[in-house]
């Protein structure tokens, strides 16, 4: 009975309000949801807080995971949601505002997890690369993006890939289509013409580049090799000359 008349005074006294001020109730409602959106927002920046709720969230999701029907349900639901193409538009630009505001987050996330993790990177890279490279055609997928800035096509790719036998133009080492190794495949191109003069090893195309593609520079240490001394394979043997 106490909680009755409780509720019907704070009606009585709610009604007596609104007919002296129409914007009484208005105003109260904008007050309440500042102090909830203040209560929210040092929530937020509480470090215990944080941790709380992230645990939490790992406890719920391992108890629903733990049940093959709840588990059979949340697919089901994720599937049809999938298929809606409002669902769709509505994902996306919510994944490009998040990027838009974490971006120097995830990289900074990223960067460190690839310092920690690097033997176990290294490792699958590894392990990919072994069964990327027998896959077929392999080699186009690595340069479908630069087809278009050079302006080639796949088959004048795949052309020239097969005149050098998958080897670099100039050191003749196997070449990988990825990667960032020292045989991994590089397009070699014209500066000025952007035309694709040939497919070289990284090594080999950050060489000539550094040397300003300038075919008398290249001469020139090669002739200061021969002379000095070098580590390559018969040092003792050959002559380089500008003829």
């Amino acid at each position: 009975m106490a909680s009755q008349s409780s509720s019907a005074y704070m009606k009585e006294w709610r009604r007596r309000k609104m007919q002296e001020d129409p914007e009484f109730l208005e105003r109260e409602r904008a007050k309440a949801r500042e102090r909830s959106r203040a209560k929210w927002e040092a929530m937020r920046n509480n470090p215990e807080y944080i941790e709380k709720e992230r645990a939490r969230k790992r406890e719920l999701q391992t108890r629903r995971r733990a049940d093959p029907e709840k588990l059979a349900k949340i697919r089901e639901q994720k599937r049809i949601s999938e298929n809606k193409p409002e669902y769709k538009v509505r994902k996306n630009q919510t994944q490009k505002a998040w990027k838009a505001r974490k971006s120097g987050h995830v990289q900074n996330y990223q960067r460190q997890w690839r310092e920690k993790n690097i033997d176990a990177v290294r490792a699958y890279s590894a392990e990919y690369m072994k069964g990327y490279v027998q896959t077929e055609g392999y080699f186009v997928s690595r340069t479908k993006r630069r087809f278009k800035t050079y302006n080639i096509t796949a088959f004048d790719f795949n052309a020239m890939w097969e005149s050098q036998n998958g080897c670099c133009a100039i050191c003749q080492i196997k070449l990988q289509p990825r990667g960032r190794s020292k045989n991994s495949a590089a397009i070699d191109h014209n500066h000025k013409t952007r035309e694709m003069r040939g497919i070289l090893c990284r090594g080999c195309n950050h060489g000539i580049g550094m040397l300003g593609d300038n075919p008398s520079t290249l001469i020139a240490a090669a002739e200061y090799l021969m002379k000095k001394g070098y580590y390559g394979e018969n040092q003792k043997t050959g002559v380089i000359s500008n003829g």
